[in-house]
């Protein structure tokens, strides 16, 4: 884990300054790939600032980030003068595959016009990639970059998806439910390269990941054809319903697009991704399903927590139906918790340890009054203090339809007690299901390198300055800790240079040290 700027702790950086730039050719001895990566946004090209190739057909230039991560934004520094007009029609693409020069990931925007010398960012929603690629597809054109940055957080993503199972509704002809999975972003379905089923009502696919893993996002590569799809996209870990009982990540709607499509899932957690035309006739056909999500597993550690609530509507609503791990949520049934009417009601369960949670997944009743959760808090922390409910807020359920299963993103925040109570108000509380998804607490210990840079020595120069530092470190990285069930530190110096050298995967156990589990 890495944090740098001049003081602390910047959340994006620009991760391109470590990365290894190419380009497609290289017209002069000045105007190497590298020059766009060196931190500089002087923006003459004949003062050597900007890389540029020869003019040639759909020219490109990318940079390797090293590893997969999460990219928020792309700010391009396009050259003064004569060159400055060269970048229009450009494009944008981050992924992890280099087939096609890369054009065949995730595009992030498409440079129409810049002006001469003018840096502008393009937000890329978190789309992950080990490659950003620059492209000028289709025509011959010079392609000349005085500075591109990539911003983002400095905690590496993979593509999970690759290890996993998958399955789906039914296959025509060769199109086998593994041709997603294959790491191959090529999209024809003739050549054996895309899952296919037949024209299934609801027809459906989906991988098992093996384990439950906080989702960054999903890519998904279309066919070369233009593929209508009409889909959604379910993450979660129960197979009800063949998933789709399961959170919804977003409607895919496909309208004879071509390429790669990123869809942000915002750290939902789940064992499964399932993509479902739900109620339509449909052949589903999927070139690549890309699942992004950080390296080590999460798991609902509400299933093993103990309930408890304001009241019981009735002696089978009990508390601990909501954390059985089942998704169906008809009360006639027997399948909600239910409290009577409370000011305030409440529910809770009681993890029996400290975690860190990245998110809680709520599940509406489904039979009647779904409006009754109208409002709800979520509320995450170790105080039993009025039932829990003065605990830090993760979130408000502003409304949740009925049998919808939501997934709130909770940060990371630390907690043994999470409350679900509704404010302000008389009501019934009920609840079909209530997950929680957290890194599992561990007694290991794990070396973490974490170096602050700062302009001058002055902020490490006495005892009292170098604790006032580490614990604005401590206050501003307490995300990062978090994603790591990280819950003790301890402070050690390192004088070495690190910036000369930097490497995300380096560890130092002479440089900081952590109660955590190990990877």
């Amino acid at each position: 884990m890495y944090l740098w700027n001049s003081q602390f702790l910047f959340t994006e950086i620009d991760v391109a300054r470590w990365g290894v730039a190419s380009q497609s050719s290289t017209l002069d001895d000045e105007a190497v790939a590298s020059r766009a990566i060196d931190g500089d946004l002087r923006s003459e090209y004949t003062q050597g600032d900007c890389s540029s190739t020869e003019y040639s057909y759909s020219p490109w230039w990318r940079v390797d980030l090293q590893v997969t991560l999460p990219v928020t934004s792309v700010a391009i520094t396009n050259p003064g003068g004569n060159e400055s007009t060269r970048i229009s029609g450009a494009e944008i693409h981050i992924g992890d595959w280099l087939g096609m020069s890369g054009l065949l990931n995730t595009r992030c925007a498409t440079i129409l016009t810049l002006g001469p010398g003018e840096t502008r960012s393009f937000n890329c929603d978190g789309m992950a990639g080990r490659y950003v690629t620059v492209i000028i597809p289709s025509v011959y054109q010079y392609l000349t970059l005085c500075e591109v940055q990539v911003f983002a957080p400095p905690k590496p993503v993979v593509n999970v998806a690759r290890r996993g199972v998958a399955t789906q509704s039914s296959t025509y002809q060769n199109g086998i439910a593994s041709r997603s999975i294959d790491g191959n972003l090529r999209n024809a379905f003739d050549h054996g390269f895309c899952s296919h089923t037949n024209n299934d009502y609801s027809s459906g696919w989906r991988v098992d990941l093996l384990d439950t893993y906080s989702i960054a996002s999903v890519s998904i590569t279309n066919r070369m054809l233009g593929n209508t799809i009409i889909a959604d996209m379910y993450v979660g870990s129960s197979l009800e319903s063949n998933g789709i009982l399961n959170a919804r990540c977003v409607q895919i709607n496909f309208s004879e697009q071509k390429g790669t499509i990123s869809f942000n899932c915002g750290g939902m957690a789940g064992r499964y991704v399932t993509i479902s035309s739900a109620t339509a006739y449909q052949y589903l056909v999927l070139c690549e399903v890309q699942v992004f999500a950080a390296p080590k597993p999460v798991t609902n550690v509400a299933l093993n927590g103990v309930a408890l609530q304001s009241s019981n509507y009735v002696l089978w609503s009990l508390a601990s139906i909501a954390n059985d791990g089942i998704l169906a949520s008809n009360l006639q049934l027997r399948q909600c918790s239910c409290t009577n009417l409370n000011f305030p009601a409440w529910w809770r369960v009681d993890l029996l340890a400290t975690y860190s949670i990245a998110s809680v997944v709520v599940t509406n009743r489904r039979d009647a009054v779904p409006e009754r959760l109208n409002g709800a808090e979520i509320r995450i922390g170790n105080s039993l203090e009025n039932n829990g409910i003065m605990n830090p807020r993760c979130t408000t359920i502003v409304t949740l339809n009925a049998e919808v299963t939501r997934s709130f993103n909770c940060g990371g925040m630390s907690g043994r007690y999470v409350t679900v109570s509704i404010p302000g108000r008389a009501e019934y509380l009920t609840l079909g299901e209530v997950q929680i998804f957290a890194l599992p607490p561990d007694g290991q210990r794990l070396a973490l390198k974490i170096t602050a840079a700062t302009l001058d020595g002055s902020l490490l120069d006495t005892p009292e300055k170098k604790n006032q530092t580490f614990e604005q470190i401590r206050i501003q990285i307490g995300h990062y800790l978090s994603d790591w069930a990280i819950r003790d530190m301890k402070w050690r110096e390192d004088h070495s240079q690190w910036w000369k050298g930097l490497n995300s995967s380096t560890t130092d156990a002479n440089t900081g040290d952590a109660n955590c589990p190990a990877p």
